[in-house]
């Protein structure tokens, strides 16, 4: 037993029995003093107040250092050197050691903080709001669990070494936060079939490793900020393990062909991220070289927030994004910057819900359904294209949301003015099925229009107005079918040029021609291989101009516009098709020409 030391305890047991000493508040050890038990003895110290580690606490060979302490145990210098290193405390625990085996239990408050120079097990707990960190600083050091595991309170479990092996007790509780990562910060990471061995310079982790993660509604982060870079060379499954899987990378991610399976997904990283994934919830950013991710959930994803990361963002660069199950709904922006941003749903009626902000030079998003009135699709300075995943699918441009027919891309007006950029495509060359103007659409926010099939046809059957350049294309591809049609009650309208292109007709002379109200520019059309070219218009209208013509390539082919006011004629009109041919004007008003023949 010793009472009040003012200075530092020292002690030295040479050469048989055990060194067991009770204390009050107390330093061990200090500047050239020491504690050392004998090879294979055992050194015990028990506290009624804090230990303080001042110097080396040194059992040589098998032996043991156990410290208990009713407050709390610190380490201002030196360490404990044991085969095994037994810590209990109440109020915090930090300990140098170099030591095969290392306990640690705290009880009410502070943290745990073991910090050891070589390869060692680690077991412990802390059960009070603090955090249980472990670290094996040595080059290529491995970190172990022991048979007890580790948790920890509130402040969350920190594994850091060059390798770590997992499989020897549980890691943490329901809710705690758990960190693996490499001690040195360039090492890389890898995800490893069981069994492989370690290499040096590469923390590898095994499906075995992460099944002894217990931290069923906490966050495991894997990595650090500037560290090296992680692949996934093996699939691995932490979705009955761990609620939300965070993978931290100073450089890229790469696991394309590997799948992640978890309930939550996140990631940051300072490179390219290339990944397959099976997750509820995704979300992650990117410094450099962009994002490419797969998902495959049957019951949806979710861009929403994951841990730290909101939505998804790539500074700048490429975001390609695909589900290939179910639906998809965006609750977090998604940022490309001044790069291209896509997004696929494979599945058949699978449903794209955009309830944030898109953003991108080069938007495409291509699903058979499409719910965008919730949120933004900014693509200034480029195109945005929407399409639906299935070709035969049809296209209807509709009054109201719906989404529940079958096999139809429903499109509203409220929908397009969600969207702002140059240029917007709808539809796409391989489009089997039809597009229908069904409602009044007038895009508010982009100029420029194209409605595009490939041998479906185009049904005006209400208005449609641009404005900036509206063009028809029915017969994307080359196609040798695809007419433009109009029930009667369509009309066409552009501030710009309007441009009409079909393979089997656009218009019925001897039925409905095709409507065209205000156009600003100037009118063009082609057909190619069958039909007629019937337009009827409400005003002036200007056919053709410098590089722009109506041709009709039908052998004996009709031509026929009906002018409401006046026609100028300012490129060819033409049945380059021949034969016995007919171009006919009519116009309320005067046909002039200013070019063209």
């Amino acid at each position: 037993t010793i009472g009040a030391v003012g200075g530092t305890l020292s002690a030295t047991n040479s050469t048989g029995g055990d060194m067991y000493l009770a204390t009050g508040s107390i330093v061990i050890g200090g500047a050239g003093a020491s504690l050392n038990q004998v090879a294979g003895g055992e050194l015990r110290i028990d506290s009624g107040a804090d230990i303080d580690i001042g110097g080396n606490v040194t059992v040589g060979g098998a032996g043991r250092i156990t410290l208990q302490a009713v407050t709390a145990i610190t380490n201002s210098a030196g360490a404990l050197q044991a085969q095994t290193v037994d810590l209990d405390a109440a109020d915090g625990i930090a300990a140098s050691t170099e030591a095969a085996v290392v306990t640690a239990d705290n009880a009410s408050s502070g943290d745990v903080v073991i910090v050891d120079v070589d390869d060692v097990s680690i077991a412990g707990s802390n059960v009070g709001v603090g955090s249980f960190s472990a670290t094996a600083v040595g080059v290529d050091s491995t970190l172990s669990i022991g048979a007890g595991g580790i948790t920890a309170g509130s402040g969350g479990i920190v594994l850091t070494a060059d390798h770590l092996d997992l499989t020897g007790g549980a890691v943490g509780d329901a809710d705690d936060d758990i960190t693996l990562r490499q001690n040195s910060l360039v090492a890389a990471i890898e995800f490893v079939a069981d069994g492989t061995g370690d290499t040096a310079g590469v923390l590898r982790l095994t499906d075995a490793d992460l099944d002894s993660l217990a931290n069923t509604a906490g966050v495991t982060t894997i990595g650090r900020a500037g560290g090296g870079g992680i692949t996934v060379t093996e699939g691995f499954d932490v979705s009955g393990d761990s609620g939300v899987l965070h993978l931290i990378s100073g450089a890229g991610i790469a696991g394309a062909g590997q799948t992640i399976a978890v309930g939550n997904l996140a990631f940051t990283a300072g490179g390219a991220v290339n990944l397959d994934t099976a997750v509820s919830v995704l979300a992650g950013s990117t410094t450099a070289g962009g994002v490419i991710v797969s998902n495959a959930a049957a019951g949806g994803l979710t861009i929403g927030t994951v841990s730290t990361e909101s939505g998804l963002v790539s500074t700048g660069t490429a975001i390609d994004l695909t589900e290939t199950l179910g639906d998809l709904t965006i609750a977090d922006g998604v940022n490309a910057g001044a790069d291209t941003l896509s997004v696929t749903l494979d599945g058949d009626d699978a449903l794209l819900d955009n309830d944030a902000v898109l953003t991108g030079v080069g938007i495409t998003l291509v699903s058979d359904k499409l719910a965008l009135e919730g949120g933004t699709v900014l693509g200034a300075g480029g195109s945005v294209t929407l399409r639906s995943r299935q070709v035969t699918d049809g296209i209807d441009l509709v009054a109201a949301v719906g989404d529940g027919v079958v096999d139809t891309l429903e499109l509203t007006d409220m929908e397009l003015d969600s969207i702002t950029a140059d240029a917007l495509l709808i539809g796409d060359a391989a489009q089997t099925g039809a597009i229908r103007v069904l409602a009044a659409m007038a895009p508010d926010n982009v100029p420029d229009v194209e409605l595009r099939n490939n041998t479906g046809g185009i049904a005006v059957n209400d208005s449609f107005a641009a404005t900036g350049d509206l063009v028809l294309t029915a017969d994307g591809g080359g196609a040798v079918l695809g007419a433009i049609t109009d029930d009667g009650t369509g009309q066409l309208n552009a501030v710009g040029d309007l441009t009409l292109s079909a393979a089997t007709g656009i218009g019925v002379i001897a039925g409905n021609a095709v409507t065209i109200g205000a156009v600003g520019g100037t009118l063009s059309a082609t057909n190619s291989t069958g039909g007629e070219i019937s337009l009827v218009t409400v005003a002036d209208i200007n056919l053709g101009g410098v590089g722009r013509t109506l041709d009709q390539q039908v052998v004996g082919g009709e031509i026929r516009i009906d002018a409401g006011g006046n026609i100028v004629i300012g490129g060819d009109v033409s049945v380059s098709g021949g034969g016995a041919s007919t171009v006919t004007l009519f116009a309320n008003g005067a046909i002039n020409r200013t070019g063209g023949t």
